[in-house]
């Protein structure tokens, strides 16, 4: 992935910086999402983690205890390294 320094003149510039900002954002999570989905070992991990990159709290006792704890385990731990990249 690459940075671009971008200068802003006008509000059309700004409008086109905060647009090309998007589309790197953009990038920038899906490659981390498609990265955690290949460290999850089976569906149950998946749908965790899916969950929680979708806003939905993942550490509640109720949401513990649809999935077993070598689940929630492994998923935690997916979850906790991409919260150490930033994403969350």
């Amino acid at each position: 992935m690459q940075f671009n320094i971008l200068e802003v003149n006008n509000q059309k510039e700004f409008d086109e910086v905060v647009k090309e900002l998007g589309k790197t954002a953009k990038t920038a999570y899906d490659m981390a999402f498609e990265y955690a989905k290949t460290l999850c070992p089976n569906k149950e991990v998946l749908a965790i983690v899916t969950d929680w990159w979708g806003g939905i709290c993942i550490s509640t006792e109720e949401y513990i205890l649809k999935y077993s704890e070598k689940d929630n385990y492994e998923a935690h731990g997916i979850v906790m390294e991409l919260i150490s990249m930033g994403f969350g």
